[in-house]
């Protein structure tokens, strides 16, 4: 058990180090929701006005959607490395180091998970400090949604690095999954706002209980008992991707990164 932790620890380091050479792409999907949650709050508070689904200043509905859409973008942390390392032939030399492949996707899996928790705190934090956002409820239940919703998001993300062949590819599903989720799932506007015959399909996006569970503890002062079926379901489509995408990725089957 101990080297087998130990594996781990030197696959997290190696891929950190990898990572934190260029932090620039999860920097601005970082600063970018926050940019969007300054510009867009007040059009946000007119409509929750207008009407009358809850009070507040719009950041109950801008930070919570924005920062839930981003972290879905963030996903693309776990694909894009893995393909690179088909690129740079480092997963081919890696594959010959006694170094079981559940413990290098693991590895892999850990810093972008990191990535998107640090994403998911930062916007909130700015929400309440700088925006204005009363959390109602309780922190914990709030941190125990942005937690299970951060593990979907890496376990969505390697179930789409497994189906896809080519890094185009990945980007552009990456990139559709996030755009679809995040309209349907209620983090651009309220599910209620939705045309009538698409807010029964809400529920099927990951993102639908992401926001659910948000707005339940930050507007109905909820706590873990309320929010429990956001945590199980998050947690059971993390489980259900994850283990997808495990057992389609083929460690021996070549990939195609940029160039």
């Amino acid at each position: 058990m101990a080297e087998t932790f130990g594996t781990l620890g030197c696959v997290v380091r190696h891929e950190w180090r990898l990572q934190r050479r260029d932090l620039v792409r999860a920097f601005m999907l970082t600063v970018m929701p926050v940019v969007l949650v300054l510009v867009l709050t007040p059009t946000y508070r007119q409509i929750l006005q207008l009407t009358g689904l809850y009070g507040g200043n719009g950041s109950e509905q801008a930070v919570p959607g924005f920062a839930i859409m981003f972290a879905m973008f963030m996903g693309g942390e776990f694909g894009l490395p893995f393909f690179r390392d088909f690129g740079w032939r480092t997963w081919q030399r890696t594959r010959t180091l006694p170094i079981p492949v559940p413990i290098l996707v693991a590895g892999k899996l850990l810093v972008p998970l990191l990535l998107v928790l640090t994403q998911l705190a930062a916007i909130f934090a700015v929400g309440v400090a700088v925006f204005g956002m009363h959390v109602a409820g309780s922190v914990v239940a709030l941190a125990a949604v942005l937690a299970v919703f951060g593990a979907n998001v890496v376990a969505v993300s390697l179930l789409v690095t497994a189906l896809c062949p080519t890094v185009a590819q990945f980007n552009a599903v990456n990139n559709i999954l996030t755009l679809v989720f995040a309209g349907l799932g209620g983090a651009l506007v309220p599910v209620a706002l939705l045309p009538t015959w698409l807010q029964p399909l809400a529920p099927a996006a990951p993102s639908y209980w992401a926001v659910l569970g948000c707005q339940k503890v930050i507007v109905e002062g909820s706590g873990l008992s309320q929010v429990w079926p956001s945590v199980a379901v998050l947690g059971g489509v993390a489980l259900a991707a994850g283990t997808a995408g495990a057992l389609l990725l083929r460690p021996d089957r070549g990939k195609e990164s940029w160039g």
